[in-house]
């Protein structure tokens, strides 16, 4: 018998998906859960024979970082009663703007009455923090009981009818319909339950995967009752009529999850039945299949049974997109499935373990010896390892039967490296507790140093919230607001958020009708900087009031009702009303006074009055204004001739100054040329007389050596006359 192809392609996919979460992502899961529940996970060291009487304390970083976080949510997110901001997306179109202030007040009052949105948030955030990821589903949930009875007709002049035939009173069936349910419904779903393509796109998984299937566990006798009954809102069909047999059939393929007993402290699985009743859970799957470019959707009983045909998905779900979202609050680039918090801080938190444990063990063993007794020797071991103070132990030898082990105590050096191992987790996880107060002392002796540990710590924060506010929270408020605008047909609910926005005395709408909530809006959160700390909150937010008091057009628009509830908000009320009269009790104690209370009219009239008044201050002042810009001009000008001026008299003195300093230089440019005519004759003189005196000199010297010479050969001449006298004596 050849299987329905349809079928087929939610097996295939379903197993394959399957096959990569176990490889994958599960083990990962199941140790965070275990972390989360202050649990050593499986396979730890602690669970073999070689720790069965040791320390095995697990030291609860992971819990109190995970709770300090969802704290810090709780804040960021539920600060104020205002739970999302939506605005129109063209403020100067008065329909836009007056459907944002509708949906607004119906998503307000949604989130707070219908849906439990705190619980919803937190337990998402903690989803995130845990499992890395969080998966939700966004749908309208409709219910109804549909009864019959009979009553009297009635004739037109509204006497009652009369059977001609009976002679009795004529009555008739009427069908009376009772809404039991009919409100939106955001629903978690654990990361186990529910399957799309691993290699989908990591900034959006959810609409990129060919396939997404979510498992939901129902009971039997639902799945019975679906398959008689067709939602007459969103029009769900009927289920297809399957045997109790063959949906038994399939508890076999949800039977037991690893990670969903993991989450239940390894206790019974609470999905497995005990008896085979109406109450067995049965797996049904959603399946979600892309083929020739669109979405399919269609039910199945685990992979065995089809429960529905194929239906596009505009038809199911009417604004015609996918009705889950997946969200984190950490990013990892390329990686659809990105780490938690718990997994990131691991390492860390398994090392605080091994650190305390040690510590423990080691404390023990200084305040309880070991003891190596003698074999064979006759001592009464069973006192001696109660080893009960004032208590006696016999033995033969005191001195060589038991000698004691003793053990030094811890040394400092163990809590050193306890503080730093919780210095580094709390900077990993962006905590700010005691221990990086004490590690690090030196900025602990001031406010200042206070600031600097807590400031990049609550950045982190910070930065966590404002990726789980755009990947999970604006996108599950959007499609909340396409569920409003398809489903929404509460006449009580439309009523109160028209009076809520005040559409009627700002637009003069005084219905709420369909075409008016199919509006292009845009849905924000308004979670930033500072948005974990309230008192900077306040702080930045009085000083943005502030800045505006000086602009005196901004003050007549403030709303006061609204900035009132806002720093209350901030101060951890719910809002400020009753901290205030309103109108009603006003003209009650005006009442009680004597007083006549004010009538609308004359306070209509002294509203125009005073609005006239500040349009005729803010023309006056824009005249002044004018005359202020018309005596700058005036002023502006007078300085430009001013300056025209002394900037003429200066060039005209820089050009007589120039003039004088030209004549003189030439006049000191000729006395310069006669000097230097002087000095050079004088220096021709000098080398004339040089010359005459070196001539003189030479002729003076040229007459001495000739006397010189002429003497010499006197001299000589005398000599040799002396010698030839002398010679003749002889």
């Amino acid at each position: 018998m050849r299987r329905d192809p349809w079928l087929e392609t939610a097996r295939s996919a379903f197993e394959s998906s399957s096959d990569w979460y176990d490889g994958n992502l599960r083990k990962q899961w199941e140790r965070n859960l275990s972390m989360f529940q202050n649990k050593h996970p499986s396979g730890s060291k602690y669970f073999s024979g070689a720790y069965k009487h040791r320390s095995k304390v697990f030291r609860p970083k992971t819990r109190a970082n995970v709770r300090a976080n969802e704290a810090a949510c709780a804040s960021a997110f539920f600060s104020t009663t205002d739970v999302v901001s939506v605005k129109a997306q063209n403020d100067n179109a008065p329909e836009q703007q007056a459907s944002a202030e509708i949906m607004q007040e119906l998503l307000n009052y949604r989130l707070t009455k219908s849906v439990p949105w705190f619980s919803t948030v937190i337990g998402a955030y903690q989803d995130t923090q845990v499992m890395g990821i969080v998966c939700s589903k966004q749908h309208w949930e409709y219910e109804e009981k549909r009864t019959t009875k009979k009553e009297d007709v009635i004739n037109m002049d509204g006497s009652p009818f009369i059977d001609p035939m009976t002679g009795e009173p004529g009555n008739r069936e009427v069908e009376n319909v009772e809404v039991l349910i009919d409100e939106p419904k955001v629903e978690l779903i654990p990361p186990e339950n529910i399957r799309i393509d691993p290699a989908s796109d990591w900034q959006d998984p959810v609409n990129s995967s060919p396939y997404l299937i979510r498992l939901i566990p129902m009971y039997l006798g639902e799945v019975i009752e679906k398959m008689s009954v067709e939602d007459p809102k969103t029009g769900d069909p009927k289920w297809k009529k399957l045997s109790e047999e063959q949906l038994l059939s399939t508890v076999a393929s949800g039977d037991y999850d690893s990670t969903r007993s993991k989450r239940d402290r390894d206790r019974t699985d609470s999905r497995k039945a005990q008896e085979i009743n109406e109450f067995s859970t049965i797996w049904v799957h959603e399946n979600i299949v892309r083929k020739d470019g669109k979405d399919f959707v269609y039910w199945t009983a685990g992979v065995e049974y089809m429960l529905t045909d194929p239906k596009p998905i505009k038809e199911v779900y009417l604004h015609g997109k996918r009705p889950y979202v997946i969200g984190c609050s950490t990013i990892e680039t390329h990686k659809g499935f990105p780490a938690g918090i718990v997994e990131l801080t691991q390492d860390l938190q398994t090392a605080a373990n091994d650190i305390q444990n040690q510590r423990f063990d080691n404390v023990s063993l200084v305040l309880n010896k070991r003891y190596r007794v003698r074999r064979g020797s006759n001592v009464d071991l069973n006192a001696l390892m109660r080893n009960t103070p004032g208590g006696a132990i016999m033995m033969n030898d005191p001195a060589t039967d038991v000698l004691v082990d003793s053990t030094p105590d811890v040394t400092n050096s163990s809590y050193s490296e306890q503080d730093r191992i919780n210095a580094d987790f709390d900077e990993l996880a962006g905590s700010f507790s005691g221990s990086s107060v004490g590690t690090n002392r030196r900025l602990n002796e001031t406010v200042g140093g206070m600031s600097m540990l807590s400031s990049s710590a609550s950045q982190i924060t910070e930065y966590s919230l404002r990726v789980f506010a755009e990947t999970w929270v604006e996108p599950v408020l959007r499609q909340l607001v396409h569920l409003e605008q398809a489903y929404e047909t509460d006449e009580t609910v439309l009523g109160i958020a028209s009076e809520q926005a005040g559409v009627y005395q700002k637009y003069g709408i005084d219905q709420v009708t369909d075409d008016l909530l199919q509006r292009e809006l845009t849905v924000s959160v308004n979670v930033g900087v500072g948005a974990t700390n309230p008192q900077l909150q306040l702080e930045k937010f009085m000083y943005g009031l502030n800045t505006i008091a000086g602009i005196p057009e901004m003050m007549s628009r403030v709303k006061i009702e609204e900035i009132t509830k806002e720093v209350f908000g901030k101060l951890g009320y719910k809002d400020g009303s009753r901290f205030f009269m309103s109108d009603e009790e006003i003209q009650q104690k005006m009442q009680e006074q004597g007083e006549a209370p004010p009538d609308p009219n004359v306070m209509k009239v002294e509203i125009d009055r005073q609005r006239l008044e500040l349009d005729a201050q803010k023309m006056q002042m824009d005249a002044e204004r004018m005359n202020l810009d018309a005596q700058k001009m005036q002023m502006e000008a007078e300085a430009r001739q001013a300056e025209t001026d002394v900037n003429a008299e200066l060039k005209s003195a820089e050009l007589n100054m120039d003039r004088e300093i030209a004549m003189a230089k030439l006049a000191l440019e000729q006395d310069l040329t006669m000097v230097q005519l002087d000095a050079k004759l004088q220096l021709e003189r000098e080398k004339q007389g040089s010359a005459e005196l070196g001539n003189r000199l030479k002729q003076i010297g040229d007459e001495r050596r000739s006397a010189l010479d002429l003497m010499k050969e006197n001299t000589k001449r005398q000599e040799m006359a002396l010698k030839r006298q002398m010679g003749q004596g002889i």
